[in-house]
């Protein structure tokens, strides 16, 4: 039961600081630590919860604390990065976070920065905005 609890707090906090851009984008809107920069990532502070029910409040990167919270994952492998999809470091939205190897996540930003897709990785990034 903790744990489905767990996951629903993290779900509110998402729901209740960000606005959904019209592509699609779930921008955090909420208090960050990292200031409402555009370009920057925002970091939160929240509890993180352990497999034997323990919690202690921790400092996570938005899209990860989301992308946790919306996929029910508590732990995860530490050679996997977050990736956004759309390019958009605000964006929390979990249709546009996925975990991938840190090399896959760098053949992505061309896409982003030339607005196409190379299509070297699976799933395409998301470019057309």
């Amino acid at each position: 039961m903790e744990r489905s609890k767990y996951f629903e707090e993290i779900r509110k906090l998402a729901r209740e600081n960000t606005k959904v851009t019209e592509n699609g984008c779930w921008w955090w809107i909420g208090r960050a630590r990292s200031g409402v920069y555009e370009d920057k990532y925002c970091k939160v502070r929240f509890d993180q919860l352990f497999s034997d029910g323990t919690r202690k409040r921790t400092q996570f990167y938005c899209h990860r604390l989301v992308y946790f919270g919306f996929n029910e994952i508590l732990d995860m492998d530490s050679s996997l990065e977050i990736s956004h999809l759309c390019g958009k470091r605000r964006c929390v939205n979990p249709a546009h976070l996925l975990a991938e190897e840190n090399t896959t996540n760098q053949e992505r930003r061309p896409c982003h920065n030339n607005n196409a897709c190379s299509d070297y990785h699976s799933p395409t990034c998301i470019t057309e905005f």
